[in-house]
């Protein structure tokens, strides 16, 4: 089993993210660092919040938080998480605005294709996302907005004003997932949308 934890070492005033391994699920030990306080990326609380998958090339690829308005920090290992690249800023293109901002959810369809979930950056207006990575590289990314489909189909007041951006995404089938998210005005609610990739 891998799994990405966070925290500070001692001595250090920011964040460092590192992979953990167990072989039981029970005895952990640390594999390796994928990003700490010598990281490059620009943020104000991360590398923290993070999300693994494994590409169809076999890859392993991190997108972890670097801070609220920062875009999202990514790395690749190829060697199951003994080394990383090093991590870059998930910058999008200039049309869609970076990638950003909290706590990512990823998913790797039996296609290859690679989902991400998640949002929230102020600078450029706040929004929950999801993002499509067609060719499994994990390298270009088409934005879908989750938020203006909440409020078209689900509710006409300001979605974006009351939801964390914390989400969650599972597989049904091969075309099929599920993204769940949180709103919590007027009262809190869990929120499923069921969306098909075509």
């Amino acid at each position: 089993y891998l799994v990405t934890l966070y925290g500070n070492f001692k001595d250090t005033t920011r964040y460092s993210l590192v992979l953990a391994e167990s072989a039981d699920g029970l005895a952990w030990t640390i594999r390796s660092v994928i990003a700490d306080e010598r990281c490059k990326l620009e943020g104000n609380n991360g590398p923290c919040e993070a999300a693994t998958c494994r590409l169809k090339d076999g890859r392993l690829m991190c997108i972890f938080r670097l801070g609220n308005g920062f875009p999202y920090g990514q790395t690749w290992s190829g060697d199951d998480g003994k080394t990383w690249s090093e991590p870059i800023a998930m910058t999008g293109n200039a049309k869609d605005g970076p990638i950003a901002s909290v706590d990512p959810s990823l998913l790797t369809l039996p296609d290859g294709a690679v989902l991400l979930a998640g949002g929230r950056y102020p600078q450029v207006g706040q929004g929950l996302f999801l993002w499509l990575n067609a060719d499994g590289t994990g390298k270009a990314w088409e934005k879908i907005d989750l938020g203006a489909h909440h409020n078209r189909f689900a509710s006409q007041d300001d979605f974006l004003q009351n939801t964390s951006c914390y989400t969650t995404l599972v597989a049904l089938d091969e075309k099929n997932l599920l993204c769940i998210y949180d709103r919590w005005s007027p009262d809190f609610r869990v929120w499923v949308v069921r969306i098909r990739i075509e």
